[in-house]
């Protein structure tokens, strides 16, 4: 699909997703990253997409609404500390997949299941005396049973736990990416504006709390080097992310 987009403004909106989502490989955690990055009242909008049904959409449906969440009084700091985790967890487990495959000479398509073997091996070593962690792994215990009943307290356990297993994978991800330097030590590790193609449409939902309509512009990556879609719209003259998250439909 081509980009609506002006010259100027497809430039200086691939130039910002480049420029984040390098910074958030070097940094392996999304959470400092938000005050400058993202929409000044982040939180408060993503406090209403995880306690309303009103968040969905094409290629949205990580924010469909659980209905077990609207009463439990959580704030919105819990709920960033939760999405933040998440974010975490997809961006260094993908990255730990593409170094595997790269070091195996493979492409992600053909090497994928392989990778998560690797990935999951090891995290059972490196969580063996965490289960509770463990057990939260998506990719390596996808059919995991959410309990119907939830409170604040276990969200906040859980959401601790799931820290933990992050914390795992970015071992996981820094041994990866360590083998890979050794065995290819001219590999070029940066995200360019190239890698991106952008375009901007009226939302059909309120997304984010936002009025039905609001022109956001959606970012999405050319090939497997990043596993999110991108949401941007202008705030006071200058680019800012509404969310990143995996296009799932």
């Amino acid at each position: 699909m081509p980009s609506n987009l002006t010259d100027k403004e497809e430039l200086e909106v691939k130039s910002f997703a480049a420029t984040f989502y390098n910074r958030l490989h070097d940094s392996r955690d999304v959470s400092p990253l938000i005050k400058e990055f993202f929409v000044s009242d982040f939180a408060q909008r993503l406090a209403f997409c995880r306690t309303s049904q009103e968040c969905g959409g094409f290629a949205r449906d990580f924010w469909q609404g659980d209905e077990s969440y609207v009463k439990l009084g959580l704030q919105p700091q819990d709920w960033v500390r939760q999405y933040a985790s998440a974010i975490n967890y997809f961006s260094i487990y993908s990255q730990s997949q593409k170094s595997l495959t790269q070091v195996a000479g493979k492409k992600l398509v053909d090497y994928e299941d392989e990778s998560k073997k690797l990935i999951d091996v090891r995290l059972a070593v490196l969580l063996k005396n965490d289960p509770k962690a463990l057990e939260l792994d998506f990719f390596g215990n996808p059919d995991r049973v959410v309990p119907e009943e939830r409170s604040a307290q276990s969200i906040r356990k859980e959401t601790a736990s799931f820290e933990r297993l992050v914390d795992a994978v970015r071992i996981v991800e820094a041994e990866a990416k360590a083998e890979l330097r050794r065995s290819k030590p001219n590999h070029d590790f940066l995200i360019k504006p190239d890698m991106f193609w952008a375009r901007a449409e009226p939302t059909t939902t309120k997304f984010f709390n936002y009025p039905l309509g609001t022109r956001m512009i959606e970012v999405w990556p050319e090939g497997e080097d990043i596993p999110f879609k991108m949401d941007l719209i202008k705030q006071n003259g200058k680019l800012r992310i509404v969310a990143i998250y995996p296009p799932i439909d």
